[in-house]
C-alpha cells in the first residue's frame, strides 16, 4: 500500500502467505539482528521508500541498457 501511495501507481495489491520471520501484522521481526549486532533503522519505512523508488527511477535506464530491467524479469512468477 505504501509504494502504491508513494508512485501514485494503479496496481492491486495480491495477498500472499507471510514469509518466514514475519509477524502477522507483516512487521518484519528485527529484534535478532538488534540484540546481535546493535544495528537499528535510522528512517522511517516511508522514507526508506520513497528514497528507493527514486534512486531506481534514476538508474533504471543504466538497468535496461545492461539488460538487468525488463517487465518480465521485475514479476514474480512462482
Amino acid at each position: 500500500q505504501k509504494v502504491i501511495e508513494i508512485t501514485g501507481s494503479k496496481s492491486k495489491i495480491k495477498f500472499e502467505k507471510p514469509h518466514e520471520g514475519m509477524y502477522e501484522q507483516g512487521l518484519p521481526n528485527i529484534k535478532a539482528i538488534k540484540d546481535e549486532t546493535g544495528w537499528f533503522p535510522l528512517v522511517r519505512l516511508d522514507e526508506g521508500l520513497k528514497e528507493t523508488i527514486e534512486y531506481m527511477g534514476s538508474v533504471k535506464s543504466r538497468y535496461e541498457q545492461a539488460g538487468l530491467w525488463n517487465e518480465s524479469t521485475l514479476d514474480r512468477k512462482e
